[in-house]
């Protein structure tokens, strides 16, 4: 199969068929890659598959750590994911003092509060 002309570089068409989901992601202009999931509902793949597409973008990001590249990727995928809903809860007046704490721990206060 050969890739469309007309589609853009660094984009992505999905399928869904039952359990099943394609994807054809044009890294550059003339190369189509396909993957195919069988497991499209586990959050686990659609992290691979967004580190996959990250690395074709960016293939020298973090090319020192080497096996462990997936790791932080995931890793800071889900720390960028979660913290603007933190940021929003701490805004509430009445939380908890254990979500209070742990969000200090994470480096976010409410406004008008001092972090230790």
């Amino acid at each position: 199969m050969k890739p469309n002309v007309a589609r853009e570089k660094n984009s992505s068409i999905f399928g869904f068929h039952g359990q099943l989901t394609l994807v054809s992601y044009l890294p550059s202009k003339g190369k189509a890659v396909l993957a195919l999931s069988t497991m499209h509902q586990d959050t686990k793949v659609e992290g691979i598959a967004a580190f996959i597409i990250w690395m074709g973008n960016f293939p020298d990001w973090m090319s020192s750590e080497g096996s462990r590249r997936r790791r932080i990727f995931l890793k800071e995928l889900g720390h960028a994911l979660v913290m603007p809903n933190i940021k929003r809860r701490a805004q509430t007046p009445t939380l908890q003092t254990s979500i209070r704490a742990a969000m200090l721990s994470m480096g976010v206060s409410r406004p008008g509060t001092r972090m230790k």
